[in-house]
């Protein structure tokens, strides 16, 4: 018994330094476009160019 209640601590603490590890995910919205940003656990970030769909049927050559 006296193990288990020493060992309580601890174990919170790993499983909360654990769950604060996520990906986040964020939409950002502009006047000409959008992107999306994607920061890692690691705090790695990748930015991406969304841009808005258009309608004018124009194709590169």
């Amino acid at each position: 018994m006296l193990l288990f209640l020493g060992l309580g601590p601890a174990v919170q603490q790993a499983s909360t330094a654990a769950s604060d590890k996520t990906l986040d995910i964020y939409f950002i919205d502009v006047e000409g476009g959008a992107a999306t940003l994607m920061v890692t656990p690691q705090k790695d970030s990748l930015l991406m160019d969304c841009g808005w769909k258009r309608d004018d049927r124009r194709q590169a050559n």
